[in-house]
């Protein structure tokens, strides 16, 4: 079983832990995981948690660029032009996907994380889609130091808490103050035409509603 652009529609996908740990450098000034390049993995779809998703399982050697999270860290990985057709980070709930590009034009996906003013006293009463500015200042700092780090890369777009879960939060059901429990998983996909495009996925239960995919976009490149 695979995936397409068009299928990110049909269930939430639960990116699972891999089997082997990509290799990796860790910045310790910047808190920044760097995953050494050149790393393939594959994934192996089976039924999920809940109904309408699908658990990602990471396994050794294959087609997919993986980048896991680390708490209150960047993480960073250089995308192939060559090979890999896939890519997928872990879930998000309140993390931030930044996607830039080196001087030599190849692509590099980072994945901000921070704890600060995330735990559910600060969440309650918020909207879905709502961070704490210290939260975002933290990710701000992250993302300011590791880009550079990156190769000397430039950012070319950002997606924040803010921008995935705005729906969620404008939808009627949450003004209710109906309860938002899901998660959000970004996708690359590599066309040997075209390059690597990039799409988001919001999933979850509204209310007490059944587990679905509610929003599907694409980040990257727009048009």
């Amino acid at each position: 079983m695979t995936i397409t652009p068009k299928s990110l529609w049909n269930e939430g996908l639960m990116v699972g832990p891999p089997d082997v740990a990509p290799a990796m450098t860790f910045v310790q000034a910047s808190r920044h995981y760097r995953i050494t390049a050149g790393q393939t993995h594959s994934f192996q779809l089976s039924p999920g948690q809940f109904p309408n998703t699908r658990k990602m399982k990471i396994i050794g050697g294959g087609d997919t660029v993986y980048l896991p999270y680390f708490q209150d860290a960047a993480a960073s990985v250089d995308l192939p032009n060559a090979g890999a057709t896939y890519f997928v980070t872990d879930n998000m709930s309140g993390c931030r996907f930044v996607l830039a590009q080196k001087p030599n034009g190849n692509l590099v996906v980072l994945h901000l994380n921070s704890q600060l003013k995330s735990g559910k006293t600060d969440m309650e009463g918020k909207s879905a889609n709502y961070q704490h500015g210290d939260t975002q200042s933290a990710l701000n700092t992250y993302q300011t130091t590791s880009v550079p780090e990156a190769g000397g890369a430039q950012v070319l777009t950002t997606v924040s808490k803010t921008d995935y879960l705005s729906d969620i939060a404008a939808f009627s059901a949450f003004k209710a103050k109906k309860e938002w429990l899901g998660g959000t998983t970004f996708v690359g996909f590599r066309d040997p035409g075209a390059g690597w495009s990039f799409y988001y996925q919001v999933w979850g239960s509204l209310g007490g509603s059944a587990v679905q995919v509610w929003q599907v976009r694409k980040v990257w490149p727009q048009g």
